[in-house]
């Protein structure tokens, strides 16, 4: 299943991880010990989305963000008046 927006053409592909994991808060201290610590609790962690783009102006992800993509672009096009699955533009 591929879709259009604009001329970045979207592929949904259940083989892509659906996210990745970054390390968002860290120590103040340097040390090497403390740092280590703070890497294993998982409240240091947050996940993100993951799309990767390929040559031709395609990218590709994983079907959760696909329609996590899908339910963020409706919001902002209803707020503009004009809904994209009501427009037809997407099955």
């Amino acid at each position: 299943m591929t879709t259009l927006f604009g001329t970045v053409e979207l592929l949904p592909n259940p083989i892509v991880t659906p996210a990745m994991r970054e390390q968002f808060r860290f120590p103040r201290s340097k040390k090497k010990r403390i740092r280590k610590k703070w890497r294993k609790r998982r409240e240091n962690w947050r996940a993100m989305s993951v799309a990767y783009r390929l040559p031709g102006g395609q990218l590709i992800m994983h079907p959760s963000v696909y329609a996590q993509l899908q339910v963020e672009l409706d919001r902002r096009r209803v707020e503009k008046g004009r809904s994209l699955r009501a427009g037809g533009l997407v099955s």
